[in-house]
């Protein structure tokens, strides 16, 4: 397969989607920006780092079967995705057939964005909006969902009725296999970790003001840089149970991980913006680590089945009720191992993207793409 068979152009990129590159089909990699963790060399031969209109032109030029990009209810993608979508259609005009696919966790609800960013012309911007949204769903040509609340919120929008022409989809859900860095590393697990941004829709001051109803014995080790970094330098100095590591790397991430016995991440909702995932909540489930989280994150039904701890946002008793649970009663790292699968569920989507023709039910995915959720 040539390299330019297929290509992939993200808004923003981060280590993650670097270090996946090794586990699949050889592509380039295009990105726009590059996320707060974005700590790799970008200069490597199938990594490029480009406008949407170059990204565009190169699309014409390698002429790729496969392009996939940020997805459709990215609304702030949108400026990205346009270009190559022009392309694609220019190559189709031509005779050539390019297939667009997505990976989608998007769980937030456009239309109560749309309404609070342009409260006074509400009923006119929902409908072209919407317009849009419908628009630019029609252009892919298979989309694999990575939670369920995703699933729910382009249902919302009527992303499955049966009169629209939009592409093939499939659940796949987004759990990671074991972290290889466990065969290394297999000691005894303690502690409370929090890993990512420290701002306020990550929950980081819910976390802060949770350590006061939390016993003398809960040490909490925070990792990150941001906006409120501020707050946990003060908690710190004044709270010997507080650690403060500063801004952490990949390497840092695993070594942190792989001793801690839980991780939280107490999201809470920001306009639209939802915990999609939660890379911490990733990385914690892969080294075998009890997860505490709130209800706003796409992964909550899910962990909440499989025995985590899923709270209400912004409530810091709540939060520490949680986290003093976890402590005093973890999973344990076995347990929390068994139910991962053994091939990262990325991975598994990046397959079925890959797949020629419809590949309906194939490749132990979970939902048929033919039902339509209502």
């Amino acid at each position: 397969m040539s390299t330019m068979n297929r290509m992939t152009y993200y808004r923003t990129a981060r280590s993650a989607h670097f270090e996946r590159l090794d586990s699949v089909s050889p592509r380039l990699f295009a990105f726009r920006n590059r996320s707060y963790d974005f700590d790799v060399n970008s200069e490597e031969a199938l990594m490029r780092q480009c406008g949407p209109w170059r990204f565009a032109l190169l699309v014409l030029r390698e002429k790729p079967t496969i392009v996939e990009l940020n997805e459709p209810a990215d609304v702030r993608s949108w400026t990205t995705l346009v270009p190559a979508l022009l392309a694609r259609q220019l190559l189709r005009i031509c005779g050539h057939r390019t297939r667009v696919v997505a990976y989608a966790i998007e769980n937030g609800d456009l239309e109560q964005w749309i309404s609070s960013k342009f409260p006074r012309c509400k009923r006119l911007s929902v409908p072209i909006f919407t317009w849009l949204f419908f628009l630019i769903w029609s252009q892919y040509d298979r989309v694999a969902f990575g939670t369920t609340q995703a699933q729910h919120a382009y249902g919302a929008l009527g992303a499955y009725n049966k009169r629209n022409t939009g592409p093939h989809f499939q659940l796949v859900e987004a759990l990671p296999s074991a972290c290889s860095c466990l065969e290394q590393h297999a000691g005894p697990k303690s502690g409370v970790l929090f890993f990512g941004s420290l701002e306020r829709r990550k929950g980081v001051h819910t976390l802060l003001q949770a350590m006061e109803h939390l016993s003398a014995d809960v040490e909490v080790t925070i990792v990150g840089t941001g906006p409120l970094e501020f707050l946990v330098t003060a908690a710190a100095q004044q709270d010997d149970r507080v650690q403060y590591f500063g801004e952490g790397n990949r390497t840092d991430m695993h070594r942190l991980m792989t001793r801690a016995e839980v991780v939280v991440l107490p999201s809470v909702r920001e306009d639209r913006w939802r915990e999609q995932i939660g890379l911490p909540i990733l990385e914690g489930l892969a080294h075998g680590c009890t997860i505490v989280t709130t209800t706003e994150g796409g992964m909550a039904e899910w962990l909440t089945r499989h025995g985590h701890h899923v709270t209400t946002p912004n409530d810091p008793v709540a939060c520490a009720n949680a986290i003093q649970a976890a402590v005093s009663m973890p999973l344990g790292r076995d347990a929390v191992l068994e139910t991962l699968p053994e091939r990262d569920g990325r991975l598994t989507a990046d397959d079925w993207l890959g797949m020629p023709g419809r590949a309906y039910g194939s490749g132990g995915l979970t939902t048929d793409p033919r039902r339509r959720f209502r």
